[in-house]
This record gives C-alpha cells, structure tokens and sequence, in this order.
C-alpha cells in the first residue's frame, strides 16, 4: 500500500520527519552520556515524534518507552516498566519467545503465574516473582515499584546491553502520589546502565517539577524545549513531498500554508494532505490559492467539534478566561493592560491572573514578561470564527 505524503495526528519518523536536527543530536548525546534529560513542548508540537525518530537513530542503546497519559495507577506503571522492558529488550534481540513467556505470565492467575516462571531465569525470574508477591498480597506498591524502577538497570548489567527509558507525557505521573516521584529519584541516581528521558505537553507543570526548590527533580534534568519548526523546513519539506507525488506548488503557495498554520507540525500536516486529497479527488496537477482556501475550511470544519469541547470543559468554570482569550483573538492583545485598558471591568491584577492560568491550561506561552500569545493558531481563528 502506497503511504501518504503527509500524515497528521499521528508520530511520524524518518522521510516524513521534519526539522529538529540539533534538538536529535543534542538528545542522542545526553543518552549516551546518562544525562537525565526532559523534554517540553505544548500538544501536537511533535515531540513523540521527536522521541520515535532519536529511537531510530540510537545505536547499542536500547529505548523502552513509557506512555502515562493512559496510565491510572501505580500499579499499572509498575506493569508497564516491567512488560516494555521485555519487549524492547526481545525485540532488539530478535528473542521473542521471552516476550511470548512473558505476555502468557501476566495473563494467568497466581499458581498458574509461578509455574509460568520456572521456565524463565534470570533477572526476569526475579522481577515476576516479587510481582506474584504483590498479587499474592506479602509485598506492597512501593516494593513493587521499587523493583520495577531497578528492574530495567539490573537486566542491562546482566544482558551487558544498555538502556534508555522515555516516560511520555511524564506529568500525569504526578496525580498519583507525591512519594513516587521521590522514589523515582532515589532509584534513577543508583543506575549506571539506563538512561532517563522525560516528556510533557503541560509545560508550565514539567517545568514546575524541574525548576522548583521543593521537587524532587530541582536540577536533575536537562531541559529541551520544544518551539515551532523552522519555516525555511517546512517550506522545503512540503515543495519536496508534493513534487514526489507529482504535484505543481509554487513558493507564494508554499506560504500561504505556512502563514496558516504557522509552521505547527500537526497543522501544516494535515492541510497538506487536505490539498494532497482534494487535488486527487479534482484531476488537477498544479495547487493554487482555492486548493488551499478549501481544504483550510474543510480542516476548520473537521477540528470543530474538538475545539467546542475544549471552549466549553476546559473553559466551564472561566468565563473571565473565555474573555480573556476572546479580547487576545479578536484585537491581537498581548498584555494584561491592553485588556484592561478595553474593557475597564477587568482590572491588571485580574488579567494577568487569568493569563497564568491560561498558560498552565496549555491556551497560552509567555513570550517575554507580561507578554502572551497564543500556542494555537488555529483554535484563535476558531473563537475569532465562533464570537465573530
């Protein structure tokens, strides 16, 4: 089957990665030097793909990847480290039959479980051992998760191989228990054979449990953040796939599509294969400004019902915030006194609040002191579409 020329919402690597090559070399580099390392960026940024496509490159390191956004207990994260480990481990390998063993383990009940595990040694042996204790009720959570955070280092010694381990989206561990990320602290500083790479979307609370005194990561990790993509990339990036499917774009073209989305990953992406399917659908060869004006408004149209829901859940309780963002849509405000200033029953102090807020909900990114803008550009055209 033939692959797109462009793919949108979903990670992306190798010809159809774009961009990032100083962000990769210098990630690559604080990997092998077993530099704890998070990366910070708002949603749809490509930072998993940023992730997937260091993954690719990495060589005699091997990466298991942790996604939290869907995790909900410490016990499900003390699971995960251990199947993934094994998984990235056989699948480096090309030793399945330990991750087929494995997989059949954690589908028994517990008598079944420990006949399962005598036919496994090892460092593996150890780990479903103390999990059956767990099950079996003669060890708690944090001994679990303790051997769990150990299980990864003790392995690689064993095999002599090394590993990275990239916890996605790491903020959403924090919800859990305030213990845990003091025991991750604990466990990451013994390992000599793991790497610690950590991502989030919510920028404002990663870099909370980085930079703040009381966190148990206050200086621990080197920081990557994560900006828009170089438009001379983009620009590039686009004339080369739409001339590889055989299609016609010319630079003022090419612009247009990177002053509508303001060169955002999944944005510019799915515009591009919005035009790739309408000049497909059409027979035409050459993509010209109406091309792009249509599949612009079909792309409004489909992330319409998205941003409903985020005006109206995540905004439910912020009618000053709603006004906030609606004042920064509709006259290009930057600051508390601009919004202030046009409508008088929002004092500075209570701009400015609604501001901080809005960047911690992930609307907003301060650009200098008392300056705001928006992450999204297409969620303002959205209110300015909406309210207008």
């Amino acid at each position: 089957m033939k692959k797109p020329p462009f793919i949108a919402g979903l990670p992306v690597t190798g010809e159809l990665f774009v961009d990032r090559e100083e962000e990769i070399k210098k990630l690559i580099a604080l990997i092998k030097a077993r530099q704890p390392t998070a990366i910070s960026s708002p949603r749809k940024i490509g930072k998993t793909s940023l992730i997937k496509e260091v993954e690719n490159r990495l060589k005699n390191i091997i990466p298991i990847y942790i996604d939290c956004w869907e995790l909900t207990s410490q016990k499900e994260l003390a699971e995960n480290i251990i199947k993934n480990t094994i998984k990235a481990y056989s699948l480096a390998t090309g030793k399945k039959e330990v991750i087929t063993k494995v997989k059949l383990f954690f589908s028994q009940k517990i008598r079944q479980m420990l006949d399962a595990i005598e036919s496994i040694d090892g460092e593996i042996k150890n780990i479903l051992t103390i999990y059956v204790e767990f099950k079996d009720r003669t060890v708690n959570i944090k001994e679990l998760l303790t051997a769990a955070f150990d299980f990864p280092d003790r392995f690689a010694r064993e095999k002599k191989i090394k590993f990275v381990l990239i916890f996605d989206e790491f903020q959403n561990l924090k919800e859990f228990d305030g213990e845990l990320l003091k025991l991750m602290r604990a466990r990451i500083q013994q390992h000599k054979a793991v790497s610690y790479v950590i991502s989030g979307s919510q920028q404002s609370v990663l870099e909370y449990l980085l930079i703040h005194p009381s966190s148990p990561f206050y200086k621990m990790f080197e920081f990557i953040k994560l900006e828009m993509l170089h438009e001379q990339e983009v620009k590039a990036f686009i004339k080369k796939r739409f001339k590889k499917f055989g299609f016609q774009i010319g630079s003022q073209q090419v612009m247009h599509i990177c002053y509508l989305t303001a060169c955002h990953p999944f944005y510019f992406q799915k515009l591009c294969l919005k035009i790739y399917n309408m000049m497909s659908i059409r027979r035409l060869k050459a993509i010209d400004e109406k091309v792009i004006k249509d599949a612009y408004e079909s792309m409004i149209e489909d992330l319409w019902p998205t941003f409903e829901d985020t005006w109206s859940v995540s905004l439910s309780k912020a009618p000053l915030q709603k006004e906030v963002l609606k004042l920064l849509a509709f006259y290009d405000f930057s600051s508390a006194k601009q919004i202030s200033d046009t409508e008088p029953f929002i004092t500075v102090q209570s701009a400015n609040l609604a501001l901080r807020e809005l960047v911690t909900k992930g609307f907003l990114i301060k650009k200098a002191r008392g300056e705001y803008e928006f992450i999204d550009k297409i969620f303002k055209d959205f209110i300015k579409r909406r309210f207008g």
